[in-house]
């Protein structure tokens, strides 16, 4: 029987996708509860414009192992 491979997820910060800010506040912290992906994920204020976006993010590169197959 084949081991369950493990999922890569690397992230990156980047500024507010609105405003190109860098200066952001913690606004949300939890781990994935419907795909059971490791770690946590946070969602960040954006202390110029008040945008939330996640930060840090998925790279280009893993963001589709953040999705089922199905």
């Amino acid at each position: 029987m084949a081991e369950p491979t493990s999922v890569v997820i690397e992230l990156e910060s980047k500024p507010c996708p609105l405003c190109n800010s860098t200066r952001s506040r913690a606004y949300l912290k939890n781990k994935d509860v419907l795909c059971g992906l490791p770690g946590e994920f946070q969602i960040v204020r954006c202390l110029d414009c008040s945008h939330l976006y996640m930060d840090p993010r998925p790279t280009p590169e893993t963001i589709l192992n953040c999705y089922p197959a199905h």
